[in-house]
């Protein structure tokens, strides 16, 4: 076996030159971001955006709720992600909202006493 065939032997999965996900070595199109797994040499890696680290996404949630949908969907995350990241959106944004007209209902009954 020649030292190239030994190579191609022992290599199991690439990175995708698009997303930087790792991809099977077989793949003709990377799953993540469905682009061709062939890599031009002479393109660097792409840096991987802002909205797509989950910690941002997390803080979003947590601070702007419903209001950062658009931010959400604009991420390179797949259907399904993006659209329980939505949906948490609207539920969280819902309780936070019954949690603040409760407060504010307990805290009026509280000061005429009763």
């Amino acid at each position: 076996m020649t030292s190239k065939q030994q190579s191609t032997a022992v290599l199991v999965d690439i990175v995708c030159p698009y997303c930087g996900q790792v991809v099977a070595a077989d793949a003709d199109r990377c799953p993540h971001c469905e682009r061709s797994t062939a890599a031009d040499p002479t393109q660097a890696l792409p840096t991987k955006r802002l909205t797509d680290r989950p910690w941002l996404i997390v803080l979003m949630i947590l601070h702007v709720g419903c209001l950062g949908i658009p931010l959400y969907w604009r991420t390179r995350y797949s259907l399904a992600v993006r659209m329980l990241l939505v949906a948490v959106s609207v539920i969280y944004t819902v309780l936070t909202v019954v949690g603040i007209i409760w407060g504010c209902a307990y805290i009026l009954r509280m000061l005429r006493g009763g």
